[in-house]
């Protein structure tokens, strides 16, 4: 599928190519191929209302370390929540893109997974569980303070990850349009 295929509100991304030089957010020498469709992703989700992407890409590319980085650098507003399906994984994300990025975990990256949670309210990049995620979704129906849903590893299907895509797309076209989806 080329991008020529998607609806205009979606990117597709099948193949990537080594970027020759990184992205400046991120430190010097780590080079991922994402950063290749940077400017594309950026240009996905500012185009305004009821965007989705969904991105395709290799093991090892840089989907859940550099992605929700271009995310918070695109300039959405509100919390930008990462749904990892373990919690080792949630946490040792959040702990790596936070080196990355030169801050503290806890700070600007956080992470939530049962029984366990290091973020604080001016957190903007939440690296969570399914189940987290699912409590957030019964506390905050409108997710309020959230400008981004990224379902990470989603090919590793559940039914609580399918639930919880269908809740923030019916949530999407109903009250939300602001909210942007991404599905890698």
């Amino acid at each position: 599928m080329s991008r020529s295929d998607c609806s205009k509100s979606q990117l597709a991304v099948h193949k990537l190519a080594v970027l020759n030089s990184p992205s400046p957010r991120y430190r010097r020498g780590v080079r991922l191929p994402v950063h290749e469709i940077e400017a594309d992703l950026k240009a996905a989700v500012a185009r305004g209302e009821r965007d989705r992407v969904l991105l395709k890409a290799p093991t090892g590319s840089g989907k859940s370390t550099a992605v929700p980085g271009m995310l918070m650098d695109a300039g959405i507003s509100g919390k930008i929540l990462v749904i990892e399906p373990r919690r080792m994984a949630a946490r040792l994300l959040a702990g790596w893109v936070a080196k990355l990025r030169g801050s503290r975990l806890g700070g600007e990256v956080g992470y939530a997974v049962r029984f366990d949670t290091n973020y604080g309210r001016d957190t903007r990049l939440i690296y969570m569980t399914d189940g987290v995620f699912q409590r957030w979704l019964q506390e905050d129906p409108e997710l309020q303070d959230v400008g981004a849903v990224v379902f990470d590893e989603f090919h590793e299907r559940r039914l609580a990850v399918d639930v919880a895509l269908g809740r923030c797309l019916d949530l999407q076209e109903a009250f939300r349009p602001d909210l942007r989806v991404l599905v890698m």
